[in-house]
């Protein structure tokens, strides 16, 4: 949410401060990429939270293998934006896009996670809307994958993406234990 306000230039300072402080609660839970995509928020809403971005700096530090390389990117940048200028934090960074440029993506680790859950309801929306029309609509998928992801492989079971992401939506929505899904 605050990533869409932020580059929308929507800048509702109170719900942004709102949004920092329940970040700042809530911390241990992110992943990279959602601390990737909180510091670029407040940082490209121009958000000043002294308050919010040591302790960012420091989750940032505690989950630097997470990243991916834009994530890494956006967040040396929103960093340096809201004013953290611990030189460790940096060096942490920059060594960590340098491994990272090395590596490649995975889907079958970033199957379930929150950006996949995010990407997922934002295409059935636009879907549900564009199939409202009489009109014929061609969808094709350029850059589908395997289609079922297996949750329960080491490689996820490792990186856990999925527990924040898809097993969260389906405790929220009554589903009786999430943690049974096995496929995303």
């Amino acid at each position: 949410l605050a990533w869409s306000l932020a580059t929308a230039s929507v800048r509702p300072e109170a719900l942004f401060r709102k949004i920092a402080h329940r970040a700042s609660e809530t911390l241990p839970m992110f992943d990279g990429h959602s601390l990737a995509s909180i510091v670029a928020a407040m940082a490209a809403g121009d958000i000043e939270c002294k308050e919010l971005a040591p302790l960012l700096a420091e989750a940032v530090v505690a989950r630097i293998g997470e990243f991916s390389a834009q994530g890494l990117a956006d967040t040396q940048w929103a960093l340096s934006a809201l004013g953290v200028d611990g030189e460790d934090v940096m060096k942490v960074v920059t060594e960590a896009q340098e491994r990272c440029s090395r590596r490649r993506y995975a889907h079958h680790i970033q199957a379930g996670g929150i950006p996949d859950c995010f990407k997922h309801s934002v295409l059935l929306v636009l879907l549900q809307h564009l199939t409202k029309s009489p009109e014929p609509l061609a969808y094709v998928d350029t850059h589908a994958g395997a289609g079922i992801y297996n949750l329960a492989s080491p490689e996820a079971a490792e990186h856990r993406r999925h527990e924040a992401g898809i097993w969260r939506l389906a405790e929220h929505s009554g589903a009786p234990d999430a943690s049974s899904l096995t496929q995303a």
